[in-house]
């Protein structure tokens, strides 16, 4: 793919995700009954395989396979993206009702599991660590990035890096997006970037000359599962319903194929017999 091809793919994504605009208004958690109506699958995710161009990607190939399974008067699902920040604010609301998809306890400090409702695991998953292979960084720990300069995405936290950045021992350098970002490395701008194992498959297929330019860390930066966190006020047969469907999905072909449309299939986690039942005190 041409480096203009790679910047329109850019500029798609970043129109089909835009951050919504800040508002003095603070707004009311959604009632039961409205959710009934039409269920909210609230999502930060606005990158590949997540989201990858307006109204595509994994999260609706979710809704749109989630809302064939529901029974009369239910739903569709629609998909919000907002930025973590603001998904934070409307999670904070009592009462607030709705679904976060592709997430891990551990992002939402919920390490024991007992603050929100949690599906069984639907993906496997973890950050890896790129850098061009004329210039490899072997990646054996946070140490190891000493002397380094991190490409980084504007607004994501790397925790473990941050006080060797304040300490001098290694730079990061921000881009507004996961493409701009592996663009710097490319082009030798910065020496190291993080992609998580479920974005790999895309922007290989994006990026022309992808396997031949950049090194791929045999240790990652980390390893988690992916669930879908549920609010304990969500109605009780929409919990089910998802609940049920988590369980359901490292078997269902439909599903199946809509992963296969990304590269995910070897991702899909097989766990799923462990928590299907609620998962808060």
């Amino acid at each position: 793919m041409s480096t203009r091809r790679q910047f329109a793919l850019a500029l798609t994504l970043g129109a089909a995700c835009g951050k919504p605009q800040a508002s003095s208004v603070v707004r009311e958690p959604m009632p039961a009954q409205e959710f009934l109506k039409a269920g909210l699958l609230f999502s930060h995710y606005d990158y590949p395989p997540f989201v990858t161009s307006p109204g595509q990607g994994l999260t609706q190939d979710w809704a749109q396979w989630m809302s064939a399974r529901l029974p009369p008067g239910m739903g569709p699902f629609r998909v919000q993206l907002l930025p973590r920040k603001r998904l934070d604010l409307e999670m904070s609301h009592p009462g607030w009702i709705g679904l976060v998809p592709w997430v891990s306890p551990s992002f939402f400090g919920d390490v024991s599991m007992q603050r929100y409702v949690w599906s069984a695991p639907v993906m496997e998953d973890g950050d890896l660590v790129l850098s061009l292979k004329k210039k490899p960084v072997l990646y054996q720990g946070t140490s190891s990035l000493k002397g380094f300069k991190l490409g980084g995405v504007a607004g994501h936290v790397y925790a473990e890096v941050e006080p060797m950045i304040a300490a001098d021992l290694m730079q990061r350098e921000d881009a507004p997006t996961t493409q701009s970002n592996l663009q710097k490395l490319l082009r030798g701008r910065v020496d190291v970037v993080f992609l998580s194992r479920s974005g790999l498959p895309w922007w290989r297929q994006q990026i022309e000359s992808f396997d031949e330019q950049v090194y791929v860390a045999e240790q990652p930066r980390n390893n988690f599962q992916r669930r879908f966190l549920i609010s304990p006020d969500l109605p009780q047969a929409w919990r089910d319903l998802v609940l049920t469907a988590a369980r359901d999905m490292p078997q269902d072909a439909d599903w199946q194929l809509a992963l296969s449309r990304y590269g995910l299939q070897a991702l899909a986690s097989k766990k799923h017999s462990e928590a299907g039942a609620a998962t808060w005190a």
